[in-house]
């Protein structure tokens, strides 16, 4: 009677464990000569795709048109030279890119300063011309003519401007007078390189 009674236990206990090891693994207990196998769990992202705080990484989804441009040129040329300016907000805000299930690292150096240029042309009034400080648009080389146009039609010029538009202060066009702006500045140059992160980053 008291053998009985520990065989029993023991056959209750064995079915316990078996029972606690499948709802552990979610998986069917094994046969004879077979490996039970657990399931993958997938588990949700718990953060954003784009860009964060606590990572600085952005996805190459989330960039804009200069963005993508920019890292495309990055891909395939290791690093280049950009003024600050010419570098988009969400590629230079970025510490690393995700691009088709690969993390590539961004780095950036400090170059040399280059000057830049902005020429803007407003519309005046003929009263407000000094003839002596007026250039006429038929007397401008095609390269200043097609500067000027930027500049009165698009709201700016940006780039070094011809130098007869640098001394003139007017222009004259079709009838209509303009006062040239010249503003002049300072750009750092950065080295922008990319590199694929490593697993143990």
């Amino acid at each position: 009677m008291h053998r009985r009674a520990l065989l029993t236990a023991a056959v209750a206990a064995g079915a316990g464990c078996l029972g606690a090891s499948t709802q552990r693994g979610d998986s069917a207990s094994p046969t004879s000569g077979e490996t039970a196998v657990e399931e993958p769990t997938t588990k949700e992202p718990t953060g954003s795709a784009t860009s964060t705080p606590e990572d600085g990484i952005t996805t190459h989804e989330s960039l804009t048109a200069g963005g993508k441009e920019l890292f495309g040129v990055l891909l395939e040329e290791g690093s280049v030279d950009r003024p600050s300016t010419e570098v988009p907000t969400g590629l230079w805000e970025a510490t690393a890119v995700r691009y088709e299930g690969t993390t590539y690292t961004l780095s950036r150096e400090p170059r040399e300063s280059v000057a830049v240029y902005s020429t803007s042309a407003s519309a005046v009034t003929r009263e407000t011309v000094a003839d002596d400080e007026l250039v006429r648009y038929g007397d401008l080389s095609p390269d200043a003519q097609r500067v000027f146009d930027d500049a009165a039609d698009s709201g700016s010029y940006d780039g070094p401007p011809p130098g007869v538009l640098r001394d003139a202060q007017y222009v004259e066009r079709d009838g209509r007078y303009y006062r040239l702006r010249v503003a002049t500045g300072d750009v750092r140059v950065w080295r922008l390189s990319v590199s694929k992160r490593s697993l143990w980053e």
